[in-house]
């Protein structure tokens, strides 16, 4: 039920962030859930726009998946994990497939993560989480190594 909530939310936003043109058909999200009780922990999915379909892709519930972007070639996605001992880079094809640490990401990754920009999205859409708390939303379109990020946070 929850997965369905997100995507109908999502297939709500994809239309309305960007423009026609601008418009991709896949977005990675990170979806943090904040619980009131227990430990909090993040994933990442594949929303396909289009078909309006959220697609699980990472499902360690040790740590918090976060920051993914797509490779220029769109066929993964890089991301950081914060597990107890600290943060991590990761990687994952879009299948779903091959979850890997690396030692590093790629260097295309670092810049745009660390790049002010990242910030600087075109509207911004609350979407409220579950009674008792929250959901953080992370997304890049495929193709594109810029980093858009929204965060929806419950009271």
């Amino acid at each position: 039920m929850n997965a369905l909530f997100s995507a109908c939310c999502l297939a709500c936003l994809a239309p309305t962030v960007l423009s026609a043109a601008d418009r991709p058909r896949w977005v990675v999200v990170a979806i943090r859930y904040y619980l009131t009780e227990g430990t909090s922990h993040g994933h990442m999915y594949l929303f396909d726009a289009e078909a309006k379909e959220l697609r699980q892709l990472t499902r360690d519930d040790a740590g918090q998946d976060h920051d993914p972007v797509f490779s220029p070639d769109g066929g993964s996605i890089v991301y950081r994990r914060r597990l107890a001992g600290g943060e991590h880079w990761w990687s994952i094809r879009t299948c779903g497939e091959g979850d890997q640490a690396l030692d590093q990401a790629a260097a295309w990754h670092q810049k745009n993560a660390a790049a002010p920009a990242r910030f600087d999205y075109p509207k911004a859409v609350t979407i409220p989480g579950q009674p008792g708390g929250g959901r953080s939303y992370t997304t890049s379109k495929a193709g594109d190594a810029t980093c858009r990020w929204a965060t929806a946070t419950r009271r």
